[in-house]
């Protein structure tokens, strides 16, 4: 829209002073004009006045025009009609006055219709001007808005076909990730599958079971035939079909597996996978008619081969076969092969390696044992010396001392050889508690009354603090002096002689505490985090002068846990001293039960001694034990092997059989079953064994023994347990 002349908008619209002043102004112009022109206008003098109205009507409008028409019709009469200078008018001149003021009315009114026509033809064409400027403008910004709505549109067709790319790359994208997160649940399934058992042959089968049908409707697993270090040898081919009807086909299968499926089908060393499988290769892989009827009947499509690799080494092969038309092995399914191969694989080398330290463990019981019963079988000759060295020692002083050193040195081997099965057994939780209601303070006076001896000899003091009261725990007797004893049979040795030694007793709370202090050698601190820790030393030296195997301690930390207490050592350092504290569950008063004592009729005393075969294989076991049971007034027989010694039981038909275990011809075990069959309760068998496991005394008394003694015994033991025995079978038996 062009832009308006200020000039020419004020000329189109005068303000009222501008438009009356403008007919007063062309008013006087008209009377100076008609004066100038007089005698050119004598004639016709109005004419410039009329003009003057007209010019005041066009400008002005209405009353501008009127009040120059009144100006015109004063000044024409005054000046140009009748006598000059006045208003004296003729009729004449009022009529001619008087027309030129219609006249001017008439033009004036028709002035007016014009000026409003073309005001309002100039208001039209103004708007029309306006309408179509705008219209203009309106188009163009339609033109702009049109273009920029088909920029918009090919934007947005532009971001719906993204849109589109993106929600086909996200679909495909969470169809990978649900195919990846199959994978991994898959994986994560069979590993926890395959660390739930540590035996092999259970282990395989699962992971058959679990990869069907996810890879395959067939696995067959076939180990490496040689020996996997020093474990069991590799398992038979496994077969195991998807559907469970097709199970007998899979038995059948792995009893005339052929020896090169493996090989055909698969690979031994590497993945192989094979998308397609035709007769010609069954028949090549099969060696005979039974074995390719089977893989026919079978039938498979594709198969895929990976093998199982642990620490470098071929344990065997994972064969998957696929036998219908869903099936198309890829480059994925064999990468999952893969990846399972390999967690089985590792699964398998663990359960092997268990299974060779269980197999270790449990030669090296073996070995134990067998050491245990070689070890005691010499020293049963010589405890029973030892006895018979005393009956006749009398008052000799020399044959005291030397009693006196044997004995030491013998209670030091059998302790050696007790600790040696007994760390064994405890480690591996073998020994069963046999908890009642036991008195700490009692426990540990009766220790040190025993090891009391031990303290002389060294020149050591030993004090004691027990409470007056009695402090009733939980606990395995026997067990819990063997804590006590090897508490201050350690502090013994690793104190010098003339060092003192404490043991003190007391209750703390709802604990009961044991302390073992001494003035020792002490511990160092480098050594004291270890110092239970099995065949753990403080003297390291080459003369180790103080001996032991280093497991008592071990003993002593396992059997307090199993008791659910708890031991610490503490030392200054080197020289200062140890402390050894042993908390323990402590019983509330009210719960402190005493067993009541046994009838002194149940431990009846033999009257006169009994009659008593030995079967023993050790002449020097057999003879001395023989003159130590003659001198207690016992009539003993004996017999050199388990045959021999049979027969003598049945036809001597002793009250009491004392037989070793280990003997020739015939074990003791089967002459305890023999006996017990033809002779019932009329004889009291004890086995006589340098076997001393738990297991070792449940297997003697299944077999028939009433007891189980292991050698070397105690001859106050034996004593003891022969006074127990009735002369004669009770009635009632």
């Amino acid at each position: 829209m062009p832009a308006v002349n200020p000039l020419m908008a004020q000329w189109k619209n005068p303000t009222p002073v501008q438009r009356y002043g403008a007919a007063a102004g062309v008013s006087l112009g008209a009377l100076l004009l008609s004066l100038a022109l007089r005698p050119l206008v004598t004639s016709t003098p109005g004419v410039f006045f009329f003009a003057a109205v007209v010019l005041a009507a066009w400008y002005g409008g209405w009353g501008p025009s009127l009040v120059a028409a009144c100006f015109s019709a004063v000044a024409l009469n005054v000046w140009f009609l009748g006598t000059t200078g006045t208003l004296s008018l003729t009729a004449t001149d009022l009529a001619r006055a008087g027309l030129f003021l219609v006249t001017s009315v008439l033009v004036s009114w028709a002035s007016e219709g014009l000026r409003l026509a073309r005001d309002r033809a100039e208001l039209a064409r103004s708007v029309a001007e306006t309408t179509q400027e705008q219209l203009a403008a309106e188009r163009e910004i339609a033109v702009a808005q049109a273009e920029r709505l088909q920029i918009a549109h090919a934007e947005l067709q532009s971001r719906h076909a993204e849109l589109r790319e993106l929600d086909e790359a996200l679909r495909q994208s969470n169809a990978a990730l649900h195919v990846q997160q199959g994978r991994l649940t898959f994986l994560l399934d069979a590993s926890l599958w395959l660390a739930a058992s540590l035996d092999s042959e259970e282990m395989l089968r699962e992971l058959g079971r679990l990869s069907l049908p996810r890879l395959g409707d067939w696995c067959i697993i076939d180990l490496a035939a040689e020996d996997m270090g020093s474990g069991p040898p590799g398992l038979p081919p496994l077969a195991l079909a998807a559907d469970p009807d097709r199970q007998p086909l899979a038995q059948a299968l792995e009893a005339c597996f052929p020896p090169d499926l493996g090989a055909v089908l698969g690979a031994a060393g590497s993945p192989l996978l094979r998308p397609e499988i035709d007769d010609a290769l069954l028949a090549s892989a099969a060696q005979s008619p039974e074995q390719l009827r089977l893989l026919r009947e079978i039938a498979p499509r594709a198969s895929m081969s990976v093998p199982l690799v642990a620490r470098g080494r071929t344990l065997g092969t994972l064969l998957f076969l696929a036998c219908g038309d869903r099936w198309t092995y890829g480059a994925e399914d064999l990468a999952l092969a893969e990846d399972l191969a390999r967690r089985a694989a590792l699964a398998l080398d663990t359960a092997r390696l268990h299974e060779a330290l269980h197999e270790a463990a449990r030669r090296k019981d073996e070995f134990l044992a067998m050491l245990a019963h070689e070890l005691r079988n010499p020293l049963v000759p010589i405890v029973n010396s030892l006895q018979l060295l005393e009956a006749q020692a009398g008052d000799s002083a020399p044959l005291q001392r030397v009693h006196a050193l044997i004995d030491r040195q013998v209670s030091h081997i059998t302790r050696l050889v007790d600790d040696l099965l007994d760390v064994a057994r405890v480690t591996r939780g073998m020994i069963e508690l046999r908890k009642e209601t036991v008195d700490l303070a009692a426990a540990a006076a009766h220790a040190a009354q025993a090891r009391q001896p031990l303290f002389d000899t060294r020149g050591q003091t030993l004090t004691t603090s027990l409470p007056d009261e009695p402090l009733w725990i939980e606990a395995d007797p026997v067990r819990l002096a063997q804590v006590i004893d090897n508490l201050l049979n350690n502090a013994a040795k690793y104190t010098d002689p003339g060092g003192r030694i404490w043991l003190t007793v007391a209750r703390e709370g709802d604990t009961a505490v044991l302390h073992v202090r001494d003035t020792g050698q002490g511990i160092a601190p480098d050594l004291l985090p270890a110092i239970f820790d099995p065949f753990t030393q403080a003297d390291r030296s080459l003369a180790r002068s103080q001996g032991g195997l280093g497991i008592g301690l071990t003993l002593v930390r396992q059997l307090v846990e199993q008791h659910g207490g708890r031991v610490t050592a503490s030392s200054g350092g080197p020289g200062q001293g140890s402390d050894f504290r042993v908390t323990l569950p402590a019983l509330p008063p009210e719960r402190a039960r005493v067993e009541p004592a046994r009838p002194p009729e149940e431990r009846s005393r033999a009257a006169v001694g009994h009659r008593i075969v030995v079967v023993e294989d050790n002449p020097d076991a057999r003879e001395t034990l023989e003159e130590l049971l003659e001198l207690r007034g016992h009539a003993v027989e004996s017999a050199p092997d388990g045959l021999l010694g049979l027969e003598l039981l049945l036809t001597a038909r002793p009250r009491v059989g004392l037989i070793d275990i280990g003997l020739p011809r015939l074990d003791g075990y089967e002459v305890a079953r023999r006996a017990r069959l033809e002779l019932g309760t009329d004889i009291y068998l004890a086995a006589i064994t340098g076997y001393g496991r738990a297991e070792d005394r449940e297997q003697a008394l299944a077999a028939g023994f009433d007891a189980h003694l292991v050698k070397p015994l105690d001859p106050e033991e034996l004593y003891r347990l022969l006074e127990t025995v009735p002369s004669a079978p009770r009635p009632d038996a």
